[in-house]
């Protein structure tokens, strides 16, 4: 996946999370290194079970700590 931070995020994490009727299942990126610019993350699920139940993507960007409401 590649995505584009356009904030003050380095050291931050993406978490990726597929949800729906089966049991859900999610990867936190490794550290957001760099802003302003494109960065390719990478969340690996090769040893996580097949599961074609869940057909929702959530993405929580710096999962376990609460904003400051902010744009």
């Amino acid at each position: 996946m590649t995505a584009y931070k356009n904030a003050d995020v380095a050291g931050k994490k993406l978490l990726l999370k597929f949800e729906g009727a089966g049991q859900f299942f999610q990867k936190l990126s490794s550290p957001i290194t760099t802003t302003n610019v494109w960065e390719e993350l990478t969340f690996d699920f090769s040893s996580d079970g097949v599961n074609n139940l869940n057909n929702q993507i959530v993405f929580m960007f710096d999962f376990g700590n609460e904003g400051d409401g902010g744009p």
